[in-house]
């Protein structure tokens, strides 16, 4: 172990990922594009320190990770873009939890409006439904957005938003028209 405090280097730079961009490492062994006698000049350190560092490092992801097909696969993107992907799975969700309460809500109005229970319930369901789809889109939109940046591809199209949007101006539309008439 040298004195220099090079065998910080490789953990100061953050993950075998990460150093196999900035050292043009190949992805998944942990082998240099270049030879040990050229990383050891580039960190300052010895041939066989250089390669010393590089079998301390992992070449894997860590397996406790979930869910695999996710992290299983490219490079850890920016962590600002991993957590910006994260916000927005929270919003779907914080939003399904919002349908949810509605949905709750009106089937309890339904016990108090004999007249319309059935108009109620039915509103209710849906509304209910939505919640699920909201959860159901929020973790299969992160997945996918998640996946899409560690391999480099294009972020996925939202898939479910349009139909939520329809839903739910049909819902508006149906208790405006209930209200009205």
């Amino acid at each position: 172990v040298p004195s220099n405090g090079v065998t910080a280097l490789a953990p100061e730079r953050g993950s075998a990922s990460q150093l196999w961009r900035a050292e043009g490492l190949k992805p998944g062994t942990g082998s240099p594009l270049v030879s040990y006698a050229e990383l050891g000049k580039r960190w300052g350190v010895s041939k066989a320190t250089a390669g010393r560092i590089l079998g301390s490092m992992p070449t894997t992801p860590p397996a406790n990770r979930w869910p695999a097909w996710v992290y299983g696969v490219g490079d850890d993107p920016d962590p600002r873009f991993s957590l910006a992907n994260e916000r927005t799975f929270l919003s779907w969700i914080r939003t399904g939890l919002a349908f949810i309460t509605a949905g709750l809500g009106i089937a309890a109005l339904a016990r108090f409006a004999v007249a319309s229970s059935s108009q109620f319930s039915i509103a209710a369901i849906v509304l209910l439904g939505c919640g699920v789809l909201c959860g159901v889109t929020g973790f299969t939109r992160w997945a996918r957005n998640e996946r899409a940046m560690r391999l480099r591809n294009p972020l996925v199209a939202p898939s479910s938003l349009p139909v939520l949007s329809v839903i739910l101006l049909l819902i508006a539309g149906l208790a405006g028209f209930m209200l009205i008439g």
